[in-house]
């Protein structure tokens, strides 16, 4: 770096302040050696660093909200994907500090033993030097199921040997199910079932075709084909006593199940 900071005295372990404007150092100039004082100077311009922005942040189960410790973090080029940095969060609290320099977006690649990795971004465009960002990674075990939701959302009753929608059915059908066009991974469930009247095989062809029939409705109201199953159950499953007019209308019946 030159004179005054560099002289024919041993100078060593220059740290720059975090505006890059001054720097400190360690010399023993004017003394024997190896007695050493600290320093401080200003620098020149064409010596400041690039403006920079603090990166700082923790490493959370994303369940349990713990903190992570011994995770990886790497920060790669955004455009191009090469990577830049390598950091670990603190074996203690699980948190970082990254400095970066600013005008650029960042892609970052998290993962620990026993979690699934993660990608992230972050931009440091438009920002001022010396900023502190605070960004947190949620990281999410490997073993994570997500747990499901089963809402019964409708049952149709149908006649003997009935396998016709009226107009209000339909009209039903797309009632309930136009609240949860906009949901997100869901599935919808439809199980045909009879009564015990007839044969096993001509019921369950007779619930399956029940099912089908309210299947394509959902369907025709916006829900994916993909995320409907339909299936006919015959007289399995009965919600009430198959002895009586009562109990075996109550079982012919489709439901329909929304998971999600």
């Amino acid at each position: 770096m030159g004179y005054p900071i560099n002289s024919p005295a041993d100078e060593s372990s220059i740290s720059v302040t975090f505006d890059g404007k001054k720097a400190f150092f360690s010399s023993d100039r004017y003394y024997a050696i190896g007695n050493f004082d600290i320093y401080e100077t200003l620098l020149p311009n064409m010596f400041h660093p690039r403006p920079v922005a603090v990166v700082k942040g923790y490493v959370y189960d994303s369940i349990s909200k713990n903190r992570l410790n011994y995770a990886s973090i790497y920060v790669n080029n955004e455009r191009t994907g090469l990577p830049i940095y390598h950091f670990q969060s603190n074996r203690g609290d699980g948190s970082f500090t990254i400095t970066l320099p600013l005008g650029k977006k960042y892609a970052f690649n998290a993962d620990r033993i026993g979690y699934l990795e993660i990608n992230d971004t972050i931009s440091l465009e438009g920002i001022l030097s010396n900023t502190t960002v605070e960004h947190n990674l949620h990281l999410l075990a490997q073993d994570y199921v997500k747990p499901v939701a089963d809402t019964a959302v409708l049952t149709l009753y149908f006649p003997v040997n009935s396998s016709v929608l009226t107009d209000s059915d339909k009209a039903v059908v797309k009632h309930i199910i136009t609240p949860w066009l906009a949901t997100k991974e869901l599935t919808i469930y439809v199980n045909g079932f009879t009564d015990t009247t007839g044969t096993p095989i001509i019921n369950e062809q007779l619930s399956f075709k029940r099912a089908k029939l309210i299947a394509t409705e959902i369907i025709a109201a916006g829900i994916p084909a993909d995320n409907v199953k339909y299936q006919g159950w015959g007289e399995a499953k009965p919600v009430a006593p198959n002895s009586t007019e009562e109990g075996r209308s109550k079982n012919r019946r489709v439901e329909v199940v929304i998971r999600y």
